[in-house]
């Protein structure tokens, strides 16, 4: 399952949710979550506290 794109959606509390949701129901049905378009250290860090399996984006190499 891929989460594309999410610039401001980790800063907001509403949508933190919906993205911790996701990886929950992603994980239940064993699929691994990768987001995609990740910019900042801050999102990698949001990202691996709701246990997103992999982060792509400009910061990771």
């Amino acid at each position: 399952m891929y989460l594309k794109d999410i610039h401001d959606v980790l800063y907001d509390r509403h949508s933190q949710s919906v993205v911790k949701a996701v990886i929950e129901v992603a994980h239940t049905l064993d699929l691994s979550v990768v987001a995609e378009g990740v910019e900042t250290d801050e999102h990698v860090r949001i990202l691996k506290l709701k246990e997103c399996d992999k982060i792509k984006g400009e910061t990771i190499s």
